[in-house]
Parts: C-alpha cells; sequence; structure tokens
C-alpha cells in the first residue's frame, strides 16, 4: 500500500548518508563520502545497500527486498510460535503482523528499521530451527549457535545499543549452563565460539575506526571503537555527560527542535523554561555555531549540571519518574513523526491531534495484548524451548527500555520500531480463547 506513495525527494539526512555509503562500498570498496572516511553510521545497513548497488543505484530494488523481508519476518515468527503451541490459532499472527502500519511504513524508507526487525528474528529462529517443544539448551547445535552469533554480531554493525542485547541473553545462557546438569564443557565451548564469532565481525570494523581515527577514539568523548556516538559537530553536546545529566532530569514528553535548514542546532523546548536555562542554551548554541571551537567548554557543562542538581534537589523523584516516563514514550508515543510530514520538528505532533489520538491507542492495544499473552504464556515455561525465547525476547525489550530510558540522551519513538515482532510472538496467546469463542 506504501510502495506506490514513495517520494525519494523527501529523503532523510539518515537515508542520503547511508545511501551515499552503500555506494561507496558497491562503486570502491570504501567507506567514505565525498572521499572523506566515516565511522559515524555502522556498516551494517550500507552493506546491505551495497548489493544492490553493485547492480543498479534505483532504490526500488532495496524497497522491494524489505518488503520480502518484512514478510519473511511474518513467517518467522508464526513458525517460531507454532514450535511451542502447534496450534492453527498462529494464523492469526499473520493478520495482526499484517496490520502493523509501522513496519509496512518502513519498509518503502531507507531506513535501517526493517533490515534490524527481520534480523532479530531471524537470529532466533536460526538458534531455535532444529529444536521442538521439549529441546533443552544443550540441544542447540554448534552450527546454529555460530549462525546464530554472526547475526547478532551483524546486528552491532547496523545500531550499536544491541550490544546490550546480546550480553545480557550470553549471560542468561551462561546461567542456565551452570545451573542444568549438563555437559559444562561442552556447551561452555559453544557459548565461547560464539562470543569469538561476534568478536571477529567487530574486530574487523574496530582495528578499521582505530587505525583511521584513532586520534578521535582517544581524546573524542563522543568517539568509540565501535563508531562515533555522533560526529555531527551540531549534535556533539547530546552525548556530554553534563548534557545529558540535565536532559534526564527532564520528564518527557519534550519537543526537539531539528530545523531542515541550515545551519542545524538541535535543542529541547521544555514547558516552562527560566531564564538559567535560557542563558545556558544561548550560551551553548554559541559554543556549537562557532566553526573554530571543536569541543563544547567545560564551563558550559558545568552550568548544566548544575541546573540538574537543583531539579534533582527540589525534586528527587526526578531520578525514578523521569526514566520511566522515558520509557513510557518510547513504548506507547505514536510514532506519527514517521507518517505525517512536519516542516518544524521531527517529534512535533501538530499534523493531527485525531491521528495522534488513534494512534495512541493503537499503540496501547499492542502492548495490551503482549502483556497479557506473555503473562499467559508462562504457563507454558515448563517447555524449555519456550524458556529460551522468553528470555531472548526479554533480552532484547529490556536491554533496549534500559538503555534509552536510563543512558540515551535523548529518545525517539521509531526506536522501538524495531522491536514490535517480538511482541507478535506472545500477541497469540489470547487469540487461543478468545477466537473459538467469537467463532462459536
Amino acid at each position: 500500500l506504501f510502495f506506490f506513495n514513495i517520494n525519494f525527494s523527501n529523503i532523510t539526512h539518515d537515508s542520503w548518508e547511508y545511501v551515499q555509503l552503500g555506494k561507496s562500498i558497491a562503486l570502491n570498496f570504501k567507506y567514505e563520502i565525498d572521499g572523506v572516511p566515516q565511522m559515524n553510521r555502522g556498516p551494517g545497513y550500507p552493506l546491505f545497500l551495497a548489493l544492490f548497488f553493485i547492480f543498479s543505484e534505483k532504490l526500488y530494488f532495496v524497497i522491494i527486498a524489505q518488503i520480502i523481508l518484512d514478510s519473511l519476518c511474518v513467517l518467522f515468527v508464526v513458525s517460531i510460535w507454532e514450535k511451542v503451541h502447534n496450534s492453527i490459532i498462529s494464523k492469526t499472527n499473520v493478520l495482526i503482523f499484517a496490520s502493523c502500519i509501522y513496519l509496512c511504513h518502513y519498509n518503502q524508507l531507507i531506513m535501517t528499521e526493517t533490515l534490524y526487525s527481520f534480523l532479530i528474528i531471524f537470529g532466533i529462529w536460526i538458534l531455535t530451527k532444529d529444536l521442538n517443544k521439549n529441546s533443552k539448551f544443550e540441544d542447540i547445535n554448534l552450527k546454529n549457535y555460530i549462525l546464530s552469533s554472526a547475526i547478532l554480531g551483524f546486528l552491532v554493525l547496523i545500531r550499536q545499543p544491541i550490544i546490550f542485547s546480546i550480553f545480557l541473553f550470553g549471560l542468561i545462557i551462561f546461567i542456565f549452563i551452570i545451573k542444568s546438569k549438563i555437559n559444562f564443557y561442552n556447551e561452555f565451548i559453544k557459548l565461547i565460539t560464539s562470543l569469538l564469532v561476534i568478536i571477529l565481525i567487530l574486530g574487523v570494523w574496530s582495528i578499521r575506526n582505530y587505525l583511521n581515527f584513532k586520534d578521535e577514539i582517544l581524546y573524542n568523548p563522543n568517539a568509540t571503537i565501535i563508531g562515533y556516538k555522533t560526529n555531527i559537530k551540531n549534535y556533539n553536546h547530546f552525548y556530554y555527560d553534563e548534557f545529558k545529566e540535565f536532559v534526564h532530569s527532564y520528564e518527557e514528553p519534550f519537543i526537539m527542535i531539528r530545523p531542515y535548514q541550515q545551519p542545524i542546532f538541535a535543542k529541547y523546548v521544555y514547558k516552562n523554561e527560566n531564564q538559567e536555562v535560557q542563558v545556558a542554551f544561548e550560551k551553548l548554541e554559541e559554543e556549537v555555531m562557532n566553526k573554530k571551537q571543536r569541543f563544547v567548554s567545560q564551563e558550559t557543562l558545568d552550568l548544566f549540571r548544575s541546573i540538574a542538581k537543583k531539579r534533582y534537589d527540589e525534586k528527587p523523584l526526578l531520578h525514578i519518574t523521569a526514566p520511566i516516563s522515558r520509557m513510557l514514550k518510547l513504548i506507547f508515543s505514536p510514532r506519527i513523526g514517521s507518517l505525517t510530514q512536519s516542516e518544524t520538528s521531527v517529534n512535533s505532533l501538530n499534523s493531527s491531534k485525531l491521528l495522534f489520538y488513534i494512534l495512541l491507542i493503537y499503540n496501547f492495544l499492542f502492548i495490551l495484548f503482549f502483556a497479557l499473552g506473555l503473562i499467559r504464556n508462562c504457563s507454558k515455561l515448563k517447555h524449555k524451548l519456550n524458556i529460551i525465547i522468553f528470555c531472548y525476547v526479554l533480552s532484547f525489550l529490556g536491554s533496549h527500555l534500559v538503555f534509552y530510558s536510563f543512558y540515551s540522551p535523548f529518545v525517539q519513538s521509531r526506536y522501538f520500531i524495531p522491536l514490535l515482532p517480538l511482541l507478535f510472538i506472545y500477541i497469540p496467546n489470547l487469540s487461543i480463547k478468545l477466537l473459538p469463542k467469537l467463532i462459536k
């Protein structure tokens, strides 16, 4: 449905960078934009684009491939469900999944969401494809461990925060290995082999970054061995600890102003801003827009930290309510910015109040059905395979929610979109009881 409404003249800055990097790989086997080496974007999605750009630079072929990947994702979710439940009810998952307008919409955008969500589901499908509902952790063979680890390693090259999900899932498997009465040595070897596969994939990218950006990695607080947090000067301030403390001292929702025209200075607009906040932002903007000044001064950063400290002193509960509000925004906030055009801000909700509330209810129902399905599924945790899937889903959902609620300097509701297929694994649990009653 969205395929026939594609408008490439409206391509975003993110998409433009992915396209340029994909062309650089395909044509020159380099990772550059305008001849300048890059590490701001992970190479996962540009590598995917490069596979198509070798033959044609037309984006329609990429979009068709993304539609196919999303369709396969539906089948993998159904397959995972049927391994545990062996129920024809799982076919309802196809209808539920197909009704997710966000996933359908992102199929026709040159963004990471479709590939990312597909690989998350493909990773658990590969890991469990040779198992049945009575299988145990030790029944996972080494080949599937390696393939699944390669997929998860590649996911880090698409989005860095996934590394926390992988670590958490690996830790859970290790705990099960220790507690279970199984051959510890064999299972430990499988786990170590999987870890080495991930390290190998990330190692190639990290070595390349160190050779090209050694000084940046050592001295720039926004650079890491696996990539920049951001290398866009006008966004650097988001990743300083002092500024993050300031941002985290506010509850959602807020509006992030990011004008389309140059120069771009991204800032937050809060209700009831006081004079101290306005002065701090004026100093920050002056320094960020100064081409001769590379980093924000410590004096300005300390000003933001002092504002945050005052807010926490006045309202100690902000330590709890602020991250919870960010988590709620991530889960429930309509991904309206991706479905409508806005001339003022990527997160502004001024396009349609009616559409906003419709999508808010839509999101709430999805989360409600997932939560109820997950609770009902707990009665089937006696099946070992179900435990594996359960741990995988909670590892990815939990780590993403914690990362964006407590660490990330800002939250966009679209960050939750690639995790939606994980919800669909459990939504049909509710239909097992409801659907037969409706049919009768």
